[in-house]
């Protein structure tokens, strides 16, 4: 793929990525501390889920998602918008997932909408044919999030959005993996995010703590859009830091495969 054709996919990250990947804000019970990770909304046999990863869960703690996005670096007086925490359906520690349902919000609300699982067109067979292919990530990194909550129980959250792209390196049945070392920084909006000022591309180092449960996505010229290919999980047990950024992902054949098992026979 070449540099043009990588310039005239960047438009599309935020109406075909954005759109379906949000924050999962964990909250202990009793003292009140805050954690994040990332998620995707899918929809499977007609129900929409939450998926994030399994080793982000800690006991006695409450899961939300679902912020309302400000449009402006401000919270209105009038302005409501309750996130009831949401269910928990299930996890699998092999595939490091976890699901969740929304309780009491509308995605369309949000405004978010939930990516159909049954479009994705990639399996084992055919991605595992196919190394090389260029990959996204779109999330939010922790290392950059800062919180304020009010007396009145409202949550502030401020934080950049991570994107980045690179080739498929690896694919096996329980995994893939993609490498996202940057040489060249593309863009950094410190109008929205003043926390970055002065941040710089690192090669492979970087901290994407806050990443984990987003998605990797890849652009399918059959339905000329971005799929799901992966959950994010983290960095890869094998990697040069001076020279990589191997990022493991579960694949989404396995994903689904567990969401099957999930649904009552």
């Amino acid at each position: 793929m070449t540099n043009e054709d990588v310039a005239h996919l960047l438009p599309l990250r935020e109406p075909q990525i954005g759109i379906h990947t949000d924050i999962v804000l964990s909250i202990e019970k009793g003292t009140g501390k805050c954690g994040a990770a990332g998620c995707v909304h899918v929809l499977f046999r007609g129900l929409e889920y939450v998926i994030t990863c399994h080793h982000v869960l800690k006991n006695d703690r409450d899961y939300f998602t679902g912020p309302l996005r400000l449009k402006k670096d401000m919270i209105e007086e009038d302005m409501k918008h309750e996130v009831p925490p949401m269910e928990f359906i299930g996890s699998d520690i092999a595939c490091d997932v976890a699901v969740f349902r929304l309780k009491g919000i509308q995605l369309q609300d949000i405004p978010k909408s939930a990516y159909d699982l049954s479009q994705s067109p990639f399996t084992f067979d055919n991605l595992s044919k196919n190394l090389g292919l260029l990959s996204f990530i779109y999330g939010t990194p922790g290392f950059a999030q800062r919180y304020f909550q009010y007396p009145d129980l409202v949550l502030y959250m401020n934080t950049p959005v991570y994107i980045a792209h690179g080739p498929i390196m690896e694919v096996l049945p329980e995994k893939i993996v993609s490498d996202f070392a940057e040489k060249d920084l593309l863009e950094l909006n410190t109008n929205v995010a003043p926390q970055l000022v002065g941040f710089q591309p690192s090669g492979g180092a970087r901290d994407l703590r806050g990443m984990s449960g987003s998605g990797l996505w890849i652009y399918s010229g059959l339905s000329d859009k971005f799929e799901l290919a992966g959950i994010l999980r983290g960095r890869n047990d094998h990697c040069d830091l001076a020279t990589e950024h191997l990022i493991n992902f579960c694949p989404v054949w396995k994903l689904t495969e567990f969401l099957e098992s999930l649904i009552p026979s």
